[in-house]
């Protein structure tokens, strides 16, 4: 899943990962900025030249995300989403802008969601890195109480799979009810992430 732009990893990553589809099914979802940005051509062009099954619409996320067994991406967003589906992410890193992840947790706030996750995802750098963590010796069950630890804290504190059910209840119940205050987010908040 990988963004666009200067944190992109398809520049670094396309063609080693193109490689990689001999032994692995992958599938990319390009980023909807790389698929019509102009200024993404050259990733466009990587992408279509290395990866060979692609697909584009952000509507299939969640269907592959429930798919796969592994989430490679640069992506923050991506990788919470992935977590969030209790999928095992592995966070791809060589761009200039993203390859010191070491520096980048020691700048992050210790509430900050995204440290917390960082902080905990295997790092590949390289491909023989990326090949270690895909391999079956790769100790995922170490990482299992923390990521379970961020679920709880930011995806889904009753971690019942109905987090989506209660949000909509409290958007259709703040539709239904108007406040003066703007409630919504304050009961969100409560009612999902507490």
């Amino acid at each position: 899943l990988p963004t666009y732009g200067t944190l992109s990893s398809l520049p670094q990553w396309a063609e080693q990962l193109g490689r990689l589809c001999h032994e692995y099914n992958i599938v990319t979802m390009l980023h909807h900025e790389t698929c019509y940005n102009p200024s993404e051509a050259p990733s466009l062009a990587l992408a279509q030249r290395h990866l060979k099954r692609r697909i584009d619409s952000p509507q299939l996320l969640l269907a592959l995300l429930a798919q796969v067994d592994y989430v490679l991406t640069e992506s923050s967003e991506f990788a919470f989403d992935a977590l969030h589906m209790n999928k095992r992410v592995i966070l791809l890193c060589g761009t200039e802008t993203n390859s010191h992840p070491e520096e980048q947790r020691e700048l992050a706030t210790p509430q900050n969601a995204e440290c917390h996750i960082r902080k905990i995802l295997p790092v590949a750098n390289n491909i023989q890195t990326l090949r270690l963590v895909l391999a079956n010796t790769f100790d995922w069950t170490s990482l299992e109480t923390r990521l379970n630890e961020i679920r709880h804290q930011y995806c889904d504190a009753f971690m019942d799979g109905n987090a989506g059910e209660r949000a909509a209840h409290e958007i259709a119940t703040s539709l239904d009810e108007p406040s003066p205050t703007n409630s919504l987010w304050l009961n969100l908040r409560k009612k999902i992430f507490n």
